[in-house]
């Protein structure tokens, strides 16, 4: 399958220093280095076409780092000669600044603009399929109910009760109305319980602060 679909061409190149991050393993303060793998499609082992390529931001010093975005991998590598100048002392402060809050990689408070960086979890298809799932856990649940509902809990005599006498009313309600209040709590419960992983990857990410100069 490698042959046919591609692989991952040597170790991922560095395409130098792009960003001072305070690292939340480490705790060191280090200009994270941006780098770049590609995934090519191949024949016999030749590569042909880029299939994918992705970028990251990786500490120095412990190897702790993130992906990135499309759109954050360009405004990364736009940011490497500016820090490179700036590292060498052939950039000013304030123009270095001045570059980084042009690549909107920081957001008002000095966190990293969530955007930019790819976060892993389900997908929203993923989330979806995971709701409609629950969700008709739920309506089972809710039908399942109305067998333990009490007698007079069942109503007056209806059209149901005459077409159907052995069927009490209530199992007609629950299926007809209680049915889609189960789906529905399933359904947000799951989209919120797939969402998990997330929401605690962008907690831990948006934990990281950034700064001009380690």
């Amino acid at each position: 399958m490698a042959i046919i679909w591609g692989y991952r061409r040597g170790a991922a190149r560095d395409l130098g220093p792009a960003l001072a991050i305070r690292c939340s393993t480490c705790a060191e303060l280090e200009f994270w280095h941006l780098h770049r793998s590609v995934t090519w499609f191949t024949i016999f082992f030749i590569p042909l076409i880029p299939l994918l390529r992705q970028h990251f931001l990786l500490c120095p010093k412990c190897g702790n780092g993130m992906e990135l975005e499309r759109e954050g991998g360009n405004a990364a590598r736009r940011l490497v000669p500016q820090t490179l100048a700036f590292t060498r002392g052939e950039l000013g402060k304030d123009t270095y600044l001045e570059s980084v809050k042009q690549s909107r990689f920081l957001t008002a408070d000095g966190s990293l603009n969530m955007n930019f960086i790819r976060v892993k979890g389900l997908s929203r298809t993923m989330r979806l399929l995971v709701s409609a799932l629950i969700g008709v856990v739920g309506v089972f649940v809710f039908v399942a109910l109305a067998q333990l509902l009490p007698p007079e809990f069942l109503g007056s005599e209806s059209q149901f009760r005459r077409l159907h006498p052995d069927w009490p009313l209530a199992l007609y309600w629950v299926t007809a109305y209680g049915a889609l209040v189960g789906f529905a709590l399933g359904a947000v419960l799951g989209f919120w319980l797939a969402g998990v992983p997330r929401r605690r990857a962008r907690a831990r990410l948006s934990a990281l602060r950034t700064a001009p100069s380690p």
